[in-house]
């Protein structure tokens, strides 16, 4: 009979292989701590995209080992942070683009929606302070609650905790700020906003370069960005100066969402690349990361209303917004957990629950 203790599970847990890293998942350091007590296994993961497809696939192989052993697995993942601001927030996904009108803070708010509709714990900050359009997508009326101590709590809407400047400056006065106040107003939206514990705060950036992105990047961890363009060459190309900058603050490219990608005609069916093509490809293929996904034009996501959250089961984007969604959660896992392959250190914090999605 095998001595069913942390080495033999070890050496058990070596025929799982991560499947975007090509190597088992003890060799790579995802296994970062294993007891046995009690009948209980506890297991702690190098693994931080909650509800990724490919992270949960592997915690289900993980859980197959424990029990064929005849005990009961216990997993749980650490939070990835190294600096006390938004400490209850496992990652920060920025949303940019390089020009306006490319339907960027329609994508930032239907991915949040659509992975929140997976399990996930999500909160959206609308970021442009000269032009917030989320209270709008979102059809928010209301503005925030406060703490008792006079901090603003987030709005909660269509499974999102959502917040804007739209919701907190008047418009008037947001048309006048200028360099310091807008930075202060960005990191008043970070830091004293009651964000709570969050899998994910997806950030809707301001088109272009500027002191919102720097604000950001010099505020808080930034875990990845998604960088959004049309398929024409001209924005692909101003999508690039605001991706470089993330680039210069080792902020790694996620991916790459291609919107407008094509319209198909409601009386043919057939597909019609209005705006030419092959523009998601170029980004993509200058930063070495991948499409996560062309969204189609479609009427629902562009008329400013609650419709225009992929609520609706016959919205043609919405598959697209489901496969999308997978995409990049598993680039979310794939990028910290090459990290912790790479550096093989633990910085995390000791997690001190099951994680209930792995």
């Amino acid at each position: 009979m095998h001595d069913l203790g942390p080495e033999y599970l070890t050496e058990q847990l070596r025929d799982i292989n991560d499947p975007q890293l090509n190597a088992d998942i003890v060799s790579l350091g995802l296994v970062e701590d294993l007891t046995v007590e009690n009948n209980t296994a506890r297991i702690t993961l190098g693994f931080n995209a909650p509800y990724s497809p490919d992270e949960m696939a592997m915690a289900s192989k993980i859980r197959s080992v424990v029990e064929n052993a005849g005990l009961d697995p216990e997993l749980q993942s650490p939070m990835n942070q190294s600096v006390d601001i938004l400490s209850g927030v496992r990652n920060i996904i920025a949303v940019t683009s390089g020009k306006g009108g490319v339907g960027k803070s329609t994508i930032a708010a239907n991915l949040a929606h659509t992975i929140a509709d997976r399990g996930a714990d999500v909160g959206l900050l609308d970021a442009d302070v000269y032009g917030p359009n989320i209270p709008q997508l979102l059809d928010i009326q209301s503005a925030p609650t406060m703490t008792d101590d006079g901090y603003p709590i987030p709005v909660e809407t269509h499974g999102l905790s959502v917040m804007s400047p739209g919701l907190v400056i008047p418009e008037a006065d947001a048309a006048a700020l200028r360099g310091p106040m807008i930075n202060s107003a960005i990191q008043e939206l970070l830091t004293d906003v009651r964000w709570g514990d969050l899998d994910y705060l997806i950030v809707d950036l301001p088109p272009g370069t500027g002191d919102v992105k720097i604000t950001l990047l010099q505020t808080v961890p930034v875990t990845g960005v998604i960088g959004v363009t049309t398929p024409q060459s001209m924005a692909t190309d101003d999508a690039i100066k605001g991706l470089d900058l993330f680039g210069e603050h080792n902020v790694p490219v996620i991916g790459i969402i291609e919107n407008m990608s094509s319209f198909e005609c409601p009386s043919c069916g057939d597909q019609h690349e209005v705006f030419g093509s092959g523009g998601g490809d170029r980004l993509a293929d200058a930063y070495d990361t991948p499409v996560l996904g062309n969204v189609p034009v479609d009427p629902t996501l562009n008329s400013n209303t609650p419709s225009g959250v992929v609520t609706n089961k016959t919205s043609p984007a919405k598959n697209e917004f489901e496969t999308l969604a997978k995409k990049t959660l598993n680039r979310v896992g794939v990028v910290s957990r090459k990290d912790t392959a790479d550096s093989n250190v633990l910085h995390n914090r000791p997690s001190q629950k099951s994680e209930s999605w792995l």
